[in-house]
């Protein structure tokens, strides 16, 4: 019994020691680290809208509309979707639905498929 406590005891003692900033050694790739989290975390998604321009079972018609729709609005990103048994075409990242209107008005015209559809976006953070 007295050996238990004293054992005991002894990891207590052990176990307060206090590590404060003074006696912590900072690695130099520690920095390099939190620049690579950072720049990481730009790239999260929320959830927000994009423009669906078409879907059909047939994947070339899909790849025809995304090359038009690149050659109006070359720097437009856009995304292929495939949830069985459609291709999708998406366009766009937009936090809110009424920013993807103005993208779904102009785009209307010319794709008369075309809807706004929510989905997980980039985020600018």
């Amino acid at each position: 019994m007295f050996l238990l406590v004293s054992l005991l005891g002894s990891m207590g003692i052990y176990a307060q020691q206090v590590y404060t900033p003074s006696n912590v050694k900072a690695d130099a790739n520690i920095e390099q680290l939190l620049k690579l989290h950072t720049a990481a975390s730009r790239n999260r998604t929320v959830a927000g809208y994009r423009v669906q321009i078409n879907q059909e079972t047939n994947r070339d018609l899909v790849r025809g509309e995304k090359v038009l729709l690149l050659q109006q609005y070359p720097n437009l990103k856009t995304y292929e979707v495939y949830q069985s048994p459609y291709f999708k075409v998406r366009a766009g990242d937009f936090t809110n639905r009424l920013a993807a209107f103005k993208l779904y008005s102009d785009l209307k015209p010319m794709f008369k498929r075309c809807i706004i559809v929510p989905d997980r976006v980039l985020s600018d953070l």
